[in-house]
């Protein structure tokens, strides 16, 4: 666990605008009425980039706003599926911790004991060849910290009570 803690300690001491490291992370939990909660956090400046936009430049008119842009980011680039089934990630709301955007989803958690998960995290892999996302999983007794790379963008698992 020394490299997570090396790689969040360089994030988050960074003050600047530019960063030379390329990191999402993604927490994933149960919370109430039996839905999972999903959180990502992503360099702004990355997201811009990714979508084809200079950053600081004006949200292309296809998108009704930021939330839009965000919302069709992540899913183009973020799936989990439950026995196998993809599942609807539902958009809640994005929030500013500049240099980053924290971006919050959900979806019906259809998982219980011995539920096979498969989640895809591709998020800014096109992008950058150093890239990782970090996930950390708490659903109900499983709790895991897996990370995703350019190489690695699928992580599976079983839920075992």
């Amino acid at each position: 666990m020394n490299w997570l803690f090396i790689i969040l300690f360089t994030v988050f001491i960074h003050s600047g605008d530019d960063h030379d490291i390329h990191l999402s992370i993604c927490d994933i939990k149960t919370i109430e009425n039996n839905q999972l909660e999903i959180k990502l956090k992503i360099f702004y400046d990355d997201l811009q980039t990714s979508m084809n936009l200079t950053p600081g430049e004006e949200i292309p008119k296809k998108y009704k706003g930021a939330d839009d842009l965000i919302n069709n980011f992540v899913q183009k680039n973020f799936s989990i599926y439950i026995d196998g089934q993809k599942k609807s990630l539902e958009y809640v709301k994005s929030e500013s911790a500049l240099p980053a955007i924290w971006t919050t989803m959900k979806l019906k958690n259809d998982v219980k004991s011995n539920s096979k998960i498969k989640i895809q995290n591709s998020i800014m892999t096109a992008l950058y060849n150093d890239q990782v996302n970090i996930i950390n999983v708490d659903i109900l007794q499983h709790k895991e910290t897996y990370k995703m790379d350019s190489k690695n963008k699928v992580v599976e698992f079983t839920i075992n009570q």
